[in-house]
């Protein structure tokens, strides 16, 4: 006799594997979530590390720009000494060597006031970034009113005005809204996509 090509189980044989299916599905269920929720802890973990990188990398270059700083106060301080040890040795006329102190100082304070201004308007999470938090960069009609205002200032004192509100745009107000959109990440204007 021949054997069968398959057999035919039994409703008790067809529970039993339905259990052991199920306990198994649930098994794989509970290790996909197990191992999902690993994932988002090391991708956190990841993110975290970067970020700190990241912080500490822009808190090297604040540091970096106030050392610059005080090596210009360092520098004036030194050139001054300098200058005063030659007036005492060399008896130069004082006049003269008062202007030259006068040129170092006034040179070194105004580097010391464009470099503390460059420090004052980076972004406190990422300092090779500008800050840019000026009401007229953040929204283009108040720069499109202030330009206004501008130019009915001139005109009222009989000026020349040499910005037009009509030539002039500012951020999205350049887009026209049918053809083209504001993309605020590329800070430029980008076709819009035919949508089907």
């Amino acid at each position: 006799m021949s054997s069968p090509l398959f057999r035919v189980i039994s409703n008790k044989e067809h529970s039993e594997l339905r259990g052991i299916q199920q306990e198994y599905g649930k098994m794989i269920d509970s290790e996909t979530r197990r191992l999902g929720l690993k994932k988002n802890s090391i991708e956190n973990q990841q993110h975290n590390s970067e970020r700190m990188i990241q912080l500490n990398q822009s808190y090297q270059l604040k540091q970096r720009k106030y050392l610059f700083l005080i090596m210009t106060f360092v520098v004036m301080f030194a050139a001054c000494a300098v200058v005063v040890f030659v007036q005492s040795r060399l008896g130069i006329k004082k006049t003269t060597l008062d202007l030259i102190l006068i040129v170092i100082v006034a040179v070194c304070l105004i580097s010391a006031y464009f470099i503390y201004d460059d420090i004052v308007s980076r972004d406190n999470m990422d300092f090779s970034k500008l800050r840019v938090n000026h009401p007229g960069m953040l929204d283009p009609a108040s720069m499109r009113d202030r330009v206004q205002d501008v130019n009915a200032e001139s005109e009222k004192e009989g000026k020349f005005s040499s910005v037009s509100s009509e030539v002039a745009c500012y951020g999205g107000s350049c887009c026209d809204e049918i053809t083209t959109t504001w993309d605020s990440e590329l800070k430029r204007c980008k076709p819009k996509r035919e949508q089907l």
